[in-house]
């Protein structure tokens, strides 16, 4: 009956042709999503591993840093101790090594991190994981607060405990024995000598290393924090890159 009806005939024909077009764009639709999900598998595996880099990088910036500020602890204990000694049993080099090391300065921070990048180029978005995000946000305010207390550190040293120093130090001897930076071996060595006898027996002083130990302290609490929060982030990231190496369509070239 439908053959010899011509306008149904072509009624059903061209609903076949509609079906056909409607599924043609769907498949392409498909290819379409598939192939921008691949890319963006591809872009978060890069921003991974980029991620990874500068993860080992603060590991090391913190390491070095926690060494640096237990090292001035260390010393500034040791000149404590010797403050309550005899006059006569001072280690003049081993004084030299400790005031050297309390005058230290270190800053792990950096003024960018991969974080500041992908806001700003918008490729957060790519990370799927929105616990890494979140982790990555505390990872930039923690390490924001972590330079704050470097900072005052550097201040207290630059403002207040070289000043000080500096009025009974002779820094040039110090650093011409081998202490601090080799470039400075070719100064010729000043004539004055460092008085130990009043630096030890000086009660602002003793008052400048306790708060110096304060400082230090402070600044090591933030490193373990900062080393804590930094694992949590690579342990994150590491989930998320093998989640992606599994994916079948990064398999696909």
């Amino acid at each position: 009956m439908a053959d010899n009806n011509k306008p149904l005939k072509y009624m059903r024909y061209a609903i076949g042709e509609i079906v056909l077009v409607v599924i043609g764009i769907l498949i392409a639709l498909q290819v379409n999503n598939w192939n921008e999900k691949r890319l963006n598998y591809m872009e978060e595996k890069r921003i991974l591993k980029a991620l990874s880099e500068e993860l080992k990088l603060r590991r090391f910036l913190f390491a070095r840093g926690t060494e640096q500020q237990e090292n001035s602890i260390l010393s500034a204990k040791n000149l404590l101790m010797e403050m309550q000694s005899p006059i006569q049993e001072m280690n003049i080099d081993r004084l030299d090594k400790d005031i050297d090391r309390i005058t230290s300065r270190w800053l792990s921070g950096t003024p960018t991190s991969i974080y500041d990048a992908l806001i700003g180029s918008g490729e957060l978005k790519l990370i799927s994981s929105e616990e890494l995000r979140n982790a990555l946000a505390q990872l930039k305010s923690d390490q924001e607060f972590l330079s704050l207390f470097e900072e005052l550190q550097v201040k207290f040293v630059d403002d207040k405990l070289s000043p000080f120093l500096n009025k009974y130090i002779n820094r040039s001897a110090i650093r011409l024995k081998g202490i601090g930076n080799s470039q400075l071996k070719d100064i010729p060595l000043m004539q004055n000598e460092t008085d130990y006898n009043k630096i030890l027996r000086n009660n602002e002083f003793a008052n400048l290393l306790v708060e110096s130990i304060e400082h230090a302290s402070r600044v090591i609490r933030n490193y373990k924090r900062l080393e804590r929060v930094v694992n949590g982030v690579d342990s994150l990231a590491n989930i998320g890159n093998s989640g992606i190496e599994n994916l079948p369509a990064l398999n696909t070239k």
